[in-house]
Protein backbone atom coordinates (compact mmCIF):
# COMPACT_ATOMS: atom_id res chain seq x y z
CA UNK A 1 0.00 0.00 0.00
CA UNK A 2 1.17 3.50 -0.73
CA UNK A 3 0.85 6.36 1.35
CA UNK A 4 1.36 10.24 1.58
CA UNK A 5 2.49 12.35 4.18
CA UNK A 6 -0.39 15.39 4.07
CA UNK A 7 2.53 18.14 5.95
CA UNK A 8 5.42 16.59 3.94
CA UNK A 9 4.54 15.14 1.03
CA UNK A 10 6.66 12.41 1.09
CA UNK A 11 5.46 8.94 -0.27
CA UNK A 12 6.35 5.79 0.94
CA UNK A 13 5.38 2.06 -0.39
CA UNK A 14 5.11 -0.37 2.94
CA UNK A 15 3.03 -3.77 3.20
CA UNK A 16 1.07 -2.90 6.69
CA UNK A 17 -1.24 -0.10 7.46
CA UNK A 18 0.03 2.87 8.65
CA UNK A 19 -2.18 4.96 11.16
CA UNK A 20 -1.66 8.74 11.96
CA UNK A 21 -2.96 12.50 11.00
CA UNK A 22 -0.67 13.42 8.57
CA UNK A 23 -0.76 9.77 6.62
CA UNK A 24 -3.21 9.69 3.84
CA UNK A 25 -3.78 5.67 2.30
CA UNK A 26 -3.18 7.18 -1.73
CA UNK A 27 -5.79 4.94 -4.15
CA UNK A 28 -5.30 4.35 -7.86
CA UNK A 29 -3.76 7.96 -7.99
CA UNK A 30 -0.93 8.01 -10.84
CA UNK A 31 2.61 8.79 -10.28
CA UNK A 32 3.66 11.88 -11.88
CA UNK A 33 6.28 11.26 -14.33
CA UNK A 34 8.93 13.50 -15.39
CA UNK A 35 8.21 12.22 -18.78
CA UNK A 36 6.34 14.66 -21.34
CA UNK A 37 4.13 12.91 -23.11
CA UNK A 38 5.05 11.89 -26.64
CA UNK A 39 3.04 13.87 -29.46
CA UNK A 40 1.40 11.73 -32.27
CA UNK A 41 3.93 10.65 -35.41
CA UNK A 42 2.18 11.91 -38.22
CA UNK A 43 4.36 9.80 -41.37
CA UNK A 44 5.10 12.92 -43.75
CA UNK A 45 2.66 13.43 -46.87
CA UNK A 46 4.34 10.99 -50.12
CA UNK A 47 4.65 13.92 -52.71
CA UNK A 48 4.92 12.86 -56.64
CA UNK A 49 6.40 14.74 -58.51
CA UNK A 50 4.77 14.93 -62.30
CA UNK A 51 7.39 14.45 -64.75
CA UNK A 52 7.66 16.37 -67.25
CA UNK A 53 9.04 15.37 -70.95
CA UNK A 54 11.84 17.14 -71.31
CA UNK A 55 12.70 19.03 -74.33
CA UNK A 56 15.92 18.74 -75.97
CA UNK A 57 17.12 21.98 -76.73
CA UNK A 58 19.38 21.91 -79.55
CA UNK A 59 21.51 24.93 -80.41
CA UNK A 60 21.66 25.72 -83.78
CA UNK A 61 25.29 26.75 -84.94
CA UNK A 62 25.73 29.31 -87.34
CA UNK A 63 28.94 29.71 -89.19
CA UNK A 64 31.24 32.04 -87.72
CA UNK A 65 31.86 35.07 -90.29
CA UNK A 66 35.66 35.48 -90.88
CA UNK A 67 35.83 38.81 -89.68
CA UNK A 68 34.31 37.97 -86.41
CA UNK A 69 36.91 35.84 -85.37
CA UNK A 70 40.68 36.24 -84.51
CA UNK A 71 43.48 34.06 -85.69
CA UNK A 72 44.43 33.19 -82.60
CA UNK A 73 40.79 31.77 -82.22
CA UNK A 74 40.92 29.97 -85.49
CA UNK A 75 44.28 27.91 -84.21
CA UNK A 76 42.84 27.36 -81.19
CA UNK A 77 39.43 25.74 -83.05
CA UNK A 78 42.24 23.63 -85.07
CA UNK A 79 44.17 22.50 -81.93
CA UNK A 80 40.69 21.46 -80.98
CA UNK A 81 39.77 19.26 -84.04
CA UNK A 82 43.44 17.81 -83.72
CA UNK A 83 43.91 19.85 -87.63
CA UNK A 84 47.59 19.97 -88.20
CA UNK A 85 48.33 23.70 -89.76
CA UNK A 86 51.34 25.79 -90.43
CA UNK A 87 50.99 28.80 -87.86
CA UNK A 88 52.73 31.27 -90.63
CA UNK A 89 48.83 30.65 -92.30
CA UNK A 90 47.39 33.74 -93.37
CA UNK A 91 43.69 33.97 -91.31
CA UNK A 92 42.33 33.37 -94.71
CA UNK A 93 43.94 30.27 -95.28
CA UNK A 94 43.55 28.99 -91.47
CA UNK A 95 39.88 30.34 -91.37
CA UNK A 96 38.82 28.06 -94.52
CA UNK A 97 41.18 24.72 -93.33
CA UNK A 98 38.45 25.18 -90.02
CA UNK A 99 35.32 25.33 -91.80
CA UNK A 100 36.58 22.71 -94.31
CA UNK A 101 37.65 19.93 -91.40
CA UNK A 102 35.01 21.35 -88.53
Amino acid sequence: MEYRNLKTGAVINVSSKISGENWALVENEKKPTNKKPSPKKIPPKKVVAKKEPVKKVVAKKEPVKKNEITKTKIMQELDAFGIKYDSKSSKDELYQLMIEGG
